[in-house]
């Protein structure tokens, strides 16, 4: 499904999501991350603080996630290891990322499918002075599309 949905934008940084694929249990969706080149900091994924065992979360990391109509949620700071049937919510599992110096696209499996109503993204990213800001659309894309999603 075509997306450019913008989370968030400040003189720095742009942060959207660039796509989402739907299958008949769930969705995976991409966000892409831009920012100009002169932060002089590495900038970090979530999965990297944990794995270098920062006490606390840098403020380079991009922080992501989803809230569903019925106010759960799921981010990309929850336990990589959780599973629908482990999880009282939805999860979102890390897909894939890739990037370069002033760009990050990463990839995340969101299980189940949203129930109706609005699917917020969520984005915070500190280093560049963005708040926790949200954007929506309507879940009933997201449904509509898993109905003719081809199941394997």
């Amino acid at each position: 499904m075509g997306l450019r949905l913008v989370i968030a934008r400040t003189a720095a940084a742009v942060v959207a999501v660039t796509g989402l694929q739907v299958f008949p249990d769930g969705f995976v969706m991409t966000f892409t991350a831009v920012w100009r080149p002169a932060v002089g900091r590495r900038i970090h994924r979530a999965a990297d603080a944990a794995w270098l065992g920062a006490a606390a979360l840098p403020e380079e990391v991009l922080r992501l996630g989803v809230q569903f109509a019925d106010d759960s949620k799921a981010t990309n700071l929850d336990d990589e290891r959780q599973t629908p049937a482990s999880s009282a919510g939805p999860v979102m599992i890390g897909d894939g990322a890739t990037g370069d110096s002033h760009r990050l696209e990463s990839r995340y499996c969101v299980l189940p499918l949203p129930p109706a109503g609005a699917l917020t993204f969520v984005c915070q990213w500190p280093v560049f002075g963005i708040p926790e800001t949200h954007a929506s659309l309507d879940a009933t894309l997201i449904r509509d599309a898993a109905t003719r999603a081809i199941g394997l």
